[in-house]
């Protein structure tokens, strides 16, 4: 799965020129984390991470669409560079951000152990440890907000890391890729297992960035920003499920096959009501017809139903803050996926409603 490093070539500089342009997928992972309003540093240090994920493989039959979506990211031989690369670079602190990000998942990954020769002591190319740079507490990652503060907080530390040696969105890309390739001639399947862990808590912002990577072929083109975040956050729930929410989200945001201006901007209380007047139409004109939706009782059960001269709101606002926490910081892409939150949990609010109530909902 893993290439072994071989003696590095004179490279010829005109190919080396073109392979250090920007690619049309590259810049749409760029266009995409400015939507988002990423740093430069938080999006050298996701392209670094994007480098190394490109290395983890579920099947044989995947092996073929990474090497393609390798390529349309940047053409790189990870072979030729990897000296220039990771030469600058405090590979030791890069890699203390990943064991703390595992450490604070509780993530059961058991290091190979090696034996020095000659003594009885063993030890491991990685350590999981609490290295206090995504936080200055002993706290562990729980929710998605907790995970979003500490990806942020480690994209971040990589990315300064990157930039301050002029490290740019390609370089940072093929850095990460020559980075985890290394770790795994030593430990390939705990290298793995970190790559996987920290792709299956990314925030939804950052998961169909994620995606869009990964895809040999064109993603969600033509979405809003919440629309792309809410795809990532529904993509490995039950298929029936995620389409009929998917559903419920054009009435959110569309009306006679009309986008409604200015919902995404709204504040967030004023979004929470927009949702709240949609899902209570919603509900109203489709119960009958996604009752065997509810029946299936993949929902999330925690959030309140509809009920009529009962408003919901504190309610759903603690059972959101309960169930993902809440970002530290007020940020665009915090803003984004707590709206696609929002969204989400309001579905959930009518299958809890249609569970326990046959009659209309009027709004209060």
């Amino acid at each position: 799965m893993f290439s072994f490093f071989r003696q590095r070539k004179e490279k010829d500089k005109e190919v080396e020129k073109s392979c250090d342009e920007m690619t049309p997928k590259l810049k749409n992972i760029e266009n995409l984390l400015n939507q988002f309003s990423y740093s430069q540093n938080a999006k050298c240090g996701f392209l670094f991470f994007v480098g190394g994920s490109m290395l983890t493989i579920h099947s044989k039959e995947e092996l073929e669409d990474l090497k393609i979506s390798q390529n349309q990211i940047t053409p790189f031989d990870i072979n030729e560079e990897y000296e220039e690369l990771l030469g600058p670079l405090r590979d030791l602190y890069i890699q203390d951000f990943f064991e703390e990000l595992i450490w604070r998942l509780d993530t059961e990954i058991e290091p190979r152990k090696v034996s020095i020769p000659g003594t009885d002591v063993e030890v491991s190319e990685f350590n999981f440890e609490n290295n206090k740079l995504l936080r200055d507490d002993d706290s562990k990652i729980e929710k998605l907000f907790d995970a979003e503060n500490c990806l942020h907080a480690l994209l971040e530390g990589i990315g300064e890391e990157l930039t301050n040696h002029n490290y740019d969105l390609i370089r940072s890309y093929k850095a990460g890729m020559c980075f985890f390739n290394l770790k795994s001639q030593v430990d390939a399947q705990c290298t793995t297992e970190i790559l996987k862990s920290v792709r299956q808590i990314l925030t939804p912002t950052l998961g169909c960035i994620d995606q869009i990577a990964h895809s040999p072929t064109p993603l969600f083109e033509g979405y809003t920003n919440i629309q792309l975040a809410l795809i990532a956050l529904i993509s490995r729930l039950d298929d029936e499920f995620s389409r009929t929410l998917w559903a419920f989200q054009s009435y959110v945001f569309y009306e006679n096959q009309k986008e409604i201006p200015g919902i995404a901007e709204m504040p967030i209380d004023e979004f929470t009501a927009h949702c709240r007047a949609r899902a209570i139409y919603f509900y109203n004109v489709n119960a009958e017809a996604i009752i065997h939706i509810a029946n299936k009782q993949v929902h999330m059960s925690m959030f309140p139903p509809f009920q009529n001269g009962i408003d919901e709101q504190s309610s759903l606002r603690d059972a959101i803050k309960n169930t993902f926490g809440i970002p530290e910081t007020n940020t665009f892409h915090s803003d984004i996926n707590q709206k696609t939150l929002i969204v989400f949990s309001y579905f959930n609010v009518i299958c809890e409603t249609i569970l326990s109530s046959p009659e209309k909902i009027t709004i209060q």
